[in-house]
């Protein structure tokens, strides 16, 4: 059996399962709420890290939500998505930093920051220096907020 049925058999088992244990208006959940479970139930590829005792592998989601965590540390950024992307031998290839930036941020700035922190963070949980002409951050901008309100000064 593939991986792609055996996703696809446990997309219908979850969906059996919340038809069993919920209301009829289940088909009234929220769009994408599928594509999100379906997304879940699958591993991540794995990517291969090096430290003093040999080799290991990390879950390239593992890499992504410490990244968001990473980048959401920015008062002017937000991660929206990330994901890391792996060759055929397990080496990162790609992170793909989606944000959110602050209404008149520093794009460029802000972008550097980002990609500097995400490339700090994935050589500390993989265990090596990357040159960036092998890992390859892409940035991108894909929405703005509003900042908070600023506390009124007395």
């Amino acid at each position: 059996m593939s991986d792609h049925e055996d996703d696809e058999r446990l997309l219908s088992a979850a969906t059996s399962a919340l038809r069993a244990h919920t209301d009829s208006g289940w088909r009234a959940a929220r769009p994408g709420v599928l594509d999100r479970v379906r997304r879940a139930v699958r591993p991540s590829a794995p990517v291969r890290g090096r430290h003093g005792a040999g080799e290991f592998t990390v879950a390239s989601g593992v890499l992504a939500t410490r990244v968001a965590a990473v980048v959401d540390r920015s008062p002017a950024a937000s991660a929206r998505r990330v994901s890391c992307v792996a060759d055929a031998h397990q080496e990162l290839e790609t992170v793909l930093v989606e944000l959110a930036v602050e209404f008149g941020a520093e794009l460029l700035s802000v972008s550097r920051e980002v990609r500097s922190s995400v490339l700090a963070e994935v050589e500390r949980l993989i265990g090596y220096r990357i040159p960036e002409s092998v890992v390859v951050v892409d940035v991108h901008v894909a929405d703005v907020f509003k900042p908070p309100p600023r506390p009124p000064v007395y």
